[in-house]
């Protein structure tokens, strides 16, 4: 197979029906499934990686199974990440992990306040005045804001 996805007897995958593909896309789909790598997924079922885009885009039931077995890699790498934090004793994954599931005590939290007036910017683009244009904002009375 060449990287344009034409193979030797001149057709590309593009053309192969939904049938004939299957084995192919079984073998990236399991690859996918193991390895979470599209790159590396391709290389083990001997497609290019625009064949794979391709099928993906072409067929729901190819991608719903992409997107399930990339959920599959996610839960096995979560798990190596577990083991990892909690016996190789890596305080910075158990971090990662406490923000991840339990962010409202361990995640990060921003708070952004503002004090003052609030103006409205004009600009001026390609000779549009778009204060012209635009219906003017709508005053918000000072007791109705949050403070």
């Amino acid at each position: 197979m060449t990287k344009n996805g034409i193979n030797g007897n001149g057709e590309g995958w593009t053309s192969w029906t939904l049938e004939r593909a299957k084995p192919s896309m079984i073998l990236f789909i399991e690859c996918l499934r193991d390895k979470g790598n599209v790159r590396s997924s391709c290389e083990a079922a001997g497609l290019p990686r625009s064949t794979a885009y391709y099928w993906r885009e072409r067929f729901a039931t190819f991608r719903n199974e992409w997107n399930d077995a990339m959920e599959d890699a996610c839960d096995i790498l979560e798990g190596e990440a577990w083991r990892r934090g909690i016996e190789e004793d890596s305080d910075r994954l158990l971090m990662f992990l406490l923000k991840a599931h339990r962010r409202e005590v361990f995640g990060d939290h921003t708070r952004l306040e503002h004090q003052g007036e609030v103006k409205t910017v004009v600009q001026v683009i390609g000779g549009v005045d778009f204060a012209q244009v635009l219906p003017p904002m709508p005053q918000v009375p000072d007791e109705d804001v949050d403070a």
